[in-house]
């Protein structure tokens, strides 16, 4: 009674719910000091003096097993009993009654938790208890522990990830003065002859911005919130920047072959077996309206990107919402992964959609955006009561996706802005490395700048059509 009572009210309504749904034999594991005929004895007893505990099924048979196999404690775990509904004020009533009985200090906190709440978070809590038994326990660490694949996946991605280098922004003032003066070659050639190594030395290994003044050029308003991507270069009196690239990183020697990469090349999961003979596809385009284009002739996709023109002010030819979203995807794809673009008016729009044909929405990506001196983007943008500085995109799976390489990357992009809707590159590379370099991927509503080799791209602002697949 001293620990079937707290045991029950302490728990709640996560005695019922995810994971241990009411299982008698998962709820016995959620203590260590009963053994199971005695577990089993405080439950009909606490039922007894409250009527509080509705089972599925005749206790007492479990209870006369138990005490026939009172050393066989394995019995326990044969148990399907089930307890169907807890009256909770019953139990409360009876701890009143009972005098000198409280609920622990060990369930004390998770009394005063409110009962509604997730299966994530129930099992949370559920786990943050020491278990009972040495097998839950090891159990749990085993599946804490990143699987061999994952491990061996990620640090096969990182040594096939080119690393881009990086450098420092100059931060002295005088340095631009004097470079906005002078042609930079000439300006290098000139340090190298007089030996003004400080100089010389900054401009070999840090960037530079060199303010761009012209006659119509108002220094004092400040920088240009569109900087490098502004369209009114030759009218806007904000100030623009030239970006001096380090001179060091022209000469800079191409990495040897790393002996690691060579070891983990054995692992090819996600590889089509035919890796070695089976070359990867050009870049391949179709100029069309892709709402009147037949999808049934693409043949199927393992990877699908979509940047549909939302109804908001921009430059690009708008569609009507409710067209877009009669696109037959399911035509494209029966399993893999879809990644949709939205703006924050269209997100409801679009992960109903996505649950419409299919998908789950496993997880949203942001593109955090900056600017052209690696500032974040706070003016002169998107957005009727805030500025927008973000951008993003929902993830959507259809199937079980047992080939997909999972746990790879990170739900945040840091990268700069180009073209008007242009995306961050580093997305394809993403999708790459989940899907395969030789699975076949699609990008709905595309531009030429975004043709790439080993995509398919359909959209009506492409320079003519080239394709090269016969399914096609």
């Amino acid at each position: 009674m001293e620990t079937i009572l707290p045991l029950l009210l302490g728990y709640g309504d996560s005695i019922l719910g995810f994971p241990v749904e009411g299982n008698i034999s998962s709820l016995f594991h959620l203590q260590n000091t009963l053994r199971w005929h005695e577990f089993l004895a405080g439950l009909i007893r606490v039922n007894k003096l409250s009527n509080s505990i509705e089972f599925d099924t005749d206790i007492y048979k479990f209870y006369a097993e138990a005490l026939i196999d009172i050393e066989d404690q394995s019995k326990s775990y044969d148990c399907s009993a089930k307890i169907k509904n807890l009256n909770y004020l019953a139990l409360e009533l009876l701890e009143e009654k009972l005098p000198g009985l409280n609920v622990s200090n060990d369930f004390k906190e998770n009394k005063k938790k409110p009962r509604k709440k997730s299966n994530l978070q129930q099992l949370n809590e559920l786990l943050e208890y020491e278990p009972a038994s040495s097998e839950l326990s090891e159990l749990i660490s085993i599946l804490c522990k990143p699987s061999g694949a994952l491990r061996l996946s990620t640090e096969k991605m990182k040594e096939e990830t080119k690393e881009e280098p990086t450098y420092d922004i100059c931060n002295q003032p005088k340095h631009a003065e004097i470079l906005a003066g002078t042609d930079i070659d000439r300006c290098v050639e000139s340090l190298k002859r007089t030996r003004k190594s400080q100089l010389l030395k900054c401009l070999e290994t840090k960037i530079h911005f060199i303010p761009i003044v012209k006659s119509h050029t108002d220094p004092k308003l400040g920088d240009c919130s569109y900087l490098d991507t502004c369209h009114k270069l030759k009218t806007c009196k904000y100030l623009h920047y030239y970006q001096t690239v380090p001179t060091l990183a022209a000469n800079k020697l191409p990495s040897p072959n790393n002996p690691k990469l060579e070891v983990l090349a054995s692992f090819t999961k996600g590889e089509p077996i035919s890796k070695k003979i089976c070359k990867q596809l050009p870049a391949q385009w179709i100029n069309c309206d892709v709402r009147k284009l037949d999808f049934n002739k693409l043949g199927k996709f393992a990877a699908i990107i979509a940047d549909p023109p939302w109804n908001i002010h921009t430059n690009s030819i708008e569609s009507n919402e409710t067209e877009l979203l009669k696109i037959p995807i399911s035509q494209i794809q029966d399993e893999g992964i879809f990644l949709l673009w939205v703006t924050v008016r269209s997100t409801s729009i679009g992960r109903a959609w996505l649950l419409e044909n299919g998908y789950t929405v496993s997880s949203e990506l942001i593109w955090v955006k900056t600017n052209q001196l690696g500032r974040n983007i706070c003016t002169g943008r998107t957005g009727h009561w805030l500025n927008h500085s973000k951008e993003h995109l929902l993830v959507g799976i259809k199937g079980r996706c047992t080939w997909l390489q999972r746990g790879l990357f990170d739900d945040i992009i840091l990268a700069t802005t180009r073209e008007t809707g242009r995306k961050p590159d580093e997305l394809y590379v993403m999708v790459e490395k989940m899907v395969g370099e030789h699975a076949r991927k699609l990008e709905i509503f595309g531009k030429q700048h975004n043709v790439r080799p080993g995509w398919l791209t359909i959209g009506n602002q492409l320079e003519g059509n080239k394709v090269v697949e016969d399914l096609v």
